[in-house]
């Protein structure tokens, strides 16, 4: 009884391994685009966990205080939205209190800086500018000193020039600040 044995031969071996190879650089390919997705989510909840937090710090100070200017600039249509942060380049920020955000001279821009727990390196880093309108309601205007609508506009990261960065924008309404 003879047995017919067949090997493989060393063009089907170099096929397979080359096939291989293909798969695993496919695979690998696919590795940097991942992990930019994932910064880009990152980045987008902390612009938003961030931007929520300065909304209702800047909403309790005004509610202290009883006036919406002394945390935040002007009107929208006051501010020069033909250069949207045109004048980010002159901004020096002071730190608030032991807080992660910081602020301008004239509090219309605010930087939040998030920073892990004891780390030395910032994860996030955004300027958000900063502004209020009143509020109209079913038609109705509400006077500004019983009701307003903060906006805040986040633009990450903060090192790239302002065109280069991602935007959002928030709101939040808030009632009589005195």
């Amino acid at each position: 009884m003879t047995t017919n044995k067949k090997n493989f031969n060393m063009v089907e071996i170099v096929l397979a391994i080359g096939a291989i190879a293909v798969g695993m650089v496919s695979i690998m390919a696919l590795f940097p685009v991942g992990l930019s997705a994932n910064r880009d989510a990152i980045a987008e909840n902390y612009s938003a966990d961030s931007a929520e937090e300065l909304l209702h710090y800047l909403a309790v100070q005004a509610k202290r205080s009883g006036q919406w200017s002394s945390y935040m600039g002007p009107a929208a249509g006051t501010l020069d939205t033909s250069k949207p942060g045109a004048d980010e380049s002159s901004l020096t920020f002071s730190q608030v209190g032991d807080s992660s955000i910081y602020t301008s001279g004239d509090r219309s821009f605010y930087q939040i800086i998030q920073k892990a727990a004891g780390g030395a390196v910032a994860d996030f880093t955004g300027i958000y500018r900063v502004w209020y309108t009143g509020l109209t309601i079913s038609g109705t205007n509400i006077d500004t000193g019983i009701a307003a609508c903060l906006h805040v506009e986040a633009s990450w990261p903060a090192e790239l020039p302002y065109g280069n960065r991602q935007k959002s924008e928030f709101l939040l309404e808030i009632f009589n600040p005195n």
